[in-house]
């Protein structure tokens, strides 16, 4: 069913049951890929989790800044472990974005304000930057740094997703165009292309 509304067909719904099947055969469709979908899976975990801190704190990018704080303390405090190439980038990146207290004093100050009323808040952000770290070891770091060297992200991308699945071909990126047919709010995410089709 196209999503364009330069393309919509008025009527195509005549009844309340055409809808809901129709709805059904997409939700089944989705349930299906991310089944068979290993990466997707991994991803989705991720995501939620983000999402979720997120929203308890109530403020979106609260997740990128626990993270900071977390990993600035880390290697204030020389227990930085971190190995994965792609991670250290991702991490390195984060720091230079983002300001940050210069003692372990004051950073545990800013968690605390970050935090709020979330009780145990040091270990559920150790979590979420953990689950940060996780999306940037499968190439999935935020857009801006994804861009900044898409060869390199599109690189780790395809080494992540070849572990969850046979069909390994090369890496494009592709705009995600939104419902209204436009790039507006869309990011690009990097596909496997088997055949050098962008859109297949």
């Amino acid at each position: 069913m196209p999503r364009n509304p330069s393309v919509w067909v008025p009527g195509q719904f005549d009844t309340v049951e055409t809808l809901e099947l129709d709805m059904e055969s997409i939700r089944a469709y989705v349930t299906a890929d991310l089944k068979q979908n290993g990466w997707n899976q991994a991803m989705q975990v991720n995501y939620l989790k983000v999402i979720n801190f997120d929203t308890i704190i109530g403020k979106g990018g609260s997740s990128y800044e626990a993270a900071v704080l977390v990993v600035a303390k880390e290697r204030l405090s020389g227990m930085e472990t971190v190995t994965n190439e792609a991670v250290q980038k991702y991490r390195d990146w984060l720091l230079d974005e983002y300001q940050y207290p210069g003692t372990i004093a004051a950073i545990d100050g800013e968690m605390r304000m970050l935090a709020g009323h979330v009780p145990n808040y040091e270990a559920i952000m150790g979590e979420i930057t953990a689950h940060l770290d996780d999306m940037a070891a499968h190439g999935e770091p935020p857009l801006d740094l994804k861009r900044s060297d898409l060869d390199y992200w599109g690189s780790v991308f395809r080494e992540s997703t070849c572990e969850y699945t046979d069909n390994c071909g090369r890496v494009t990126f592709v705009s995600e165009v939104n419902e209204f047919g436009s790039l507006g709010n869309a990011r690009e995410s990097p596909r496997i292309v088997p055949d050098g089709n962008p859109h297949g």
